[in-house]
This record gives C-alpha cells, sequence and structure tokens, in this order.
C-alpha cells in the first residue's frame, strides 16, 4: 500500500494513493480519518468517488512546455525537505499517522488539521 496523507500549512490535506492514482483534497479531517481506517482495514481507493488526479494531470498538461513529458508519477504532490522543513507540509503514511494518533498528546499538535485528523482517529 503506497499511501501518502499530506497535511498543508492551509488546513487541509490530501490523501494520495500511488498505486491506484487516486489523489483527494480534504477539508473535512473527519472523512479523513473515516477514509484513513477504511484504507487501514483492508479497503481501497479503486472504486472511491472524488479522484482528483485526472484533474491534477489535466493542469500539469496544461501548464507544460512539452505535455508529452509529463509522467503520472509527476502528478503527485512531492513536498521537498525544504518544504516540510520551513512548516508547509507535513507528510504521513497510514501507518505513521496511526502511530502518531496513539503516542501523540492531543494538546501539543499544533496544526489543527492534524489535531482534527487525530481527535477523530482516536
Amino acid at each position: 500500500m503506497n499511501i501518502e496523507i499530506i497535511f498543508d500549512n492551509g488546513g487541509g490535506a490530501t490523501l494520495q494513493d500511488r498505486d491506484n492514482n487516486y489523489m483527494h483534497y480534504y477539508q473535512n479531517m473527519d472523512q479523513l480519518a473515516n477514509d484513513v481506517i477504511d484504507l487501514k482495514d483492508g479497503g481501497t481507493t479503486l472504486d472511491w468517488d472524488g479522484n482528483e488526479f485526472e484533474e491534477y494531470l489535466q493542469i500539469q498538461k496544461d501548464n507544460a512546455e512539452d505535455p508529452d513529458e509529463i509522467e503520472e508519477d509527476d502528478i503527485f504532490i512531492d513536498p521537498s525537505y525544504d518544504d516540510i522543513r520551513n512548516g508547509g507540509y507535513r507528510v504521513f503514511t497510514i501507518e505513521d499517522l496511526l502511530d502518531y494518533a496513539k503516542n501523540i498528546d492531543i494538546d501539543d499538535i499544533s496544526w489543527g488539521n492534524i489535531r482534527d485528523t487525530v481527535q477523530a482517529l482516536i
């Protein structure tokens, strides 16, 4: 399972499943938590609604000098080390997020979107 949850400092999060070319942006962290639990329990994104991968692909092609050079792997969000270190993003796998939720004190979480997701997971 090659799934990542990327929290942004704007209050949202993106779940991306690289194996199934699935991407979805969340503003409702309860829904994100439900989807994370579904995936942990063996669910799959193959039949989920809300896949925004093709939208992201088209945006990349529209902005590229040579659209034929855009690969599917180029579409996924890959925050750089500096993006993460400078506070723009936090990236978790499902396992990492669930472990984080088990081992963190809610009061120690400064990002509202992560705190809301962890609360919903608990």
